[in-house]
């Protein structure tokens, strides 16, 4: 039996499915790549981006618009010359407020009550404003603390009678006898020499040599 031959128009449709079924395939492959390239995130968030700073604009008007980036810019502390201050002194308990920076720097973000904490070497921020009002932020300093010297009330005198032990000298809280080795113990009136030595050796002194007098007395005689 005689194959009956395809007519013309049969070849055009196929042909025309066969184009069709290949530009379908390759529209899904392009759309797997970018979607792998994350190509459509980063087009979404750009023109999020740029929806929101449009609304910005018009939320604040142009003009502030324009003076809040230009002063975003000029914060930037590499636009800004300065020489971070270095030597910063104070002693525990002291304010904050009360170090002295150099001309332009501030501390950053303190209170009327913030102290320079304790004994040793503590890091604070501070700013820098330029004489042309350009602002550096977030400089980090040093300042060493040095310990305070406490508070204390020196014994006015101590009366012993003659004969006691040194040792038996009530001394009030913190006091210790600093020369107590070879101090004459005959009756008459010397210069007793204390140490005191706070709770809080961390952010106190130990001070030595504080004098306070000392009366041996004659026993009384039972007759």
């Amino acid at each position: 039996m005689q194959k009956k031959k395809l007519s013309q128009s049969g070849i055009t449709l196929i042909a025309l499915i066969i184009t069709i079924i290949v530009m379908l395939i390759l529209v899904a492959v392009t759309v797997k790549v970018a979607i792998d390239s994350g190509l459509f995130g980063h087009a979404k968030k750009a023109t999020d981006d740029w929806k929101a700073a449009e609304e910005q604009e018009k939320s604040i008007g142009s003009d502030n618009y324009i003076n809040d980036t230009v002063n975003h810019y000029t914060n930037e502390n590499s636009n800004v010359e300065y020489t971070v201050p270095i030597g910063l002194k104070a002693t525990y308990g002291d304010l904050l407020s009360s170090v002295v920076l150099p001309d332009g720097f501030t501390f950053e973000n303190i209170e009327d009550n913030t102290t320079v904490g304790n004994a040793g070497r503590n890091k604070f921020t501070v700013s820098y404003t330029s004489a042309d009002n350009k602002t550096a932020r977030g400089i980090e300093v040093e300042i060493e603390v040095e310990k305070a010297v406490p508070e204390y009330t020196v014994p006015e005198k101590f009366e012993i009678t003659y004969g006691t032990v040194l040792s038996e000298i009530e001394l009030p809280e913190g006091f210790s006898i600093e020369n107590s080795t070879g101090l004459s113990t005959n009756v008459g009136t010397y210069t007793l020499t204390l140490t005191y030595t706070p709770n809080d050796t961390n952010n106190y002194k130990i001070v030595n040599g504080i004098e306070v007098l000392l009366v041996i007395n004659r026993p009384s005689v039972t007759l």
